[in-house]
């Protein structure tokens, strides 16, 4: 015959649990904002540039006035969207915020606390 004894876990077995969740939880935040940003900048930046660099390839030949004007804003509007896929990259990978969060768990801080500071880096970062 067994017997089951269910206990109520103490706080500080419930503040372990919990600083592993948010542990967890932002490594895996992490990580996925990590994959996003590599695949923007290897795949939809690289086929960005090379529309770009098939343009340039372009433009010896492009002679009437019309022609030229249209060049020039599809150029403009691509260097545009190399820079703007660099930003997001780069915000999608706030500086220091796994470090941050593991620093602050480290010490002791509340959950809440700890969940309040990773937002508001976050919404810095854009």
């Amino acid at each position: 015959m067994m017997v089951l004894m269910i206990k109520d876990p103490s706080e500080k077995e419930t503040r372990q649990v919990r600083k592993l969740l948010i542990q967890e939880t932002l490594l895996a935040q992490e990580a996925e904002r990590k994959r996003i940003s590599q695949e923007l900048h290897d795949v939809i930046g690289q086929n960005v540039f090379s529309i770009y660099l098939g343009l340039q390839s372009l433009r010896p030949v492009i002679n009437q006035t019309q022609y030229c004007s249209l060049y020039e804003k599809m150029e403009e509007l691509l260097l545009r969207t190399i820079t703007d896929l660099k930003q997001m990259s780069k915000k999608l990978r706030p500086k220091n915020m796994e470090q941050c969060m593991l620093q602050q768990m480290e010490k002791g801080e509340s959950a809440d606390k700890i969940i309040q500071e990773a937002i508001q880096l976050l919404v810095k970062s854009r």
